[in-house]
């Protein structure tokens, strides 16, 4: 019992970092533009693209991977304000414009989500990891995998912090946030901050989706939390994979309490509770 608490403490202090990331993007953008961002998971799902195209198809290494899949959605981000958002702000001027860009990121949810499908497919891609092995401690075992997510994540959030407060462009997008009137009034390009500050956002959002493929199936719908539990089959119809590996392997799945019947061992491998009539090993059902 200790055991298996100590491997749910490790995975939510490694997916508390993850989520932290995501939602320091969120909140970024939310505070500046006051935009909710709909879309973010796509974003998401698009670094987790980007890491499979230049790590398994490219043979880029991890970091350059990561790297990679962090300036391809900070560079699609930074599109969205200007082709968008900005059009959309010119024509409601100062009137309450909330509701029409949560209906317009919901639109750009589905259209990336689309596109992704078109151009992918429906199949679940698997990311090798970028760091293998276990580290074996008194009281359990965590894979080198979440600890390079874990550090990862806090070294980046520590960079955009930095960025944030030491930075004359950081100091401007915290300006913006406190007063966009007043900032305006002293030189600051407003569409420029609005800008900056999504593509940050959604650049945190598709470096997670980096982080965390090696950990996952990268599909369309990965970072679309609508979509997650509806059915055990992929966007095509086909049988959705196993998320691969346990508390202590080098893929691990989410940290989802199961019951009795679906314990798993040391290693991650399914093991049957006493009365099962299961062989060990058996497939996992939903």
């Amino acid at each position: 019992m200790w055991q298996s608490l100590a491997d749910f403490l490790v995975q939510g202090v490694v997916l508390g970092g993850l989520y932290a990331l995501i939602a320091v993007g969120i909140s970024l953008i939310f505070g500046v533009l006051d935009v909710i961002n709909v879309a973010h998971g796509e974003f998401f799902a698009v670094g987790g693209y980007l890491v499979f195209m230049a790590v398994v198809l490219l043979h880029f290494g991890p970091a350059l991977g990561i790297a990679a899949a962090a300036v391809g959605a900070f560079l699609l981000g930074l599109a969205v304000y200007p082709l968008l958002l900005a059009p959309l702000r010119r024509r409601v001027g100062r009137r309450p414009s909330g509701p029409l860009y949560l209906v317009l990121t919901l639109g750009l949810s589905t259209f990336m989500q689309n596109s992704l499908l078109a151009l992918a497919g429906g199949e679940y891609l698997q990311v090798p990891p970028h760091v293998r092995g276990i580290l074996d401690l008194p009281f359990t075992s965590v894979s080198y995998q979440r600890l390079f997510v874990l550090a990862t994540a806090a070294a980046l959030l520590a960079g955009l912090f930095a960025f944030l407060k030491l930075h004359r462009y950081g100091l401007a997008v915290r300006a913006v946030a406190q007063d966009p009137d007043a900032a305006q009034s002293v030189g600051i390009v407003l569409g420029r901050v609005f800008a900056l500050t999504l593509a940050l956002g959604v650049g945190l959002a598709g470096a997670s989706g980096a982080l965390m493929a090696p950990l996952f199936n990268v599909y369309p719908a990965v970072g679309d939390p609508r979509r997650h539990g509806q059915s055990g089959r992929s966007a095509r119809g086909r049988p959705r994979p196993r998320d691969r590996g346990g508390a202590g392997g080098d893929g691990d799945p989410l940290p989802v309490a199961e019951p009795d019947r679906l314990r798993r061992d040391d290693r991650g491998a399914p093991r049957a509770a006493p009365g099962d009539p299961r062989p060990r090993g058996g497939p996992l059902r939903p």
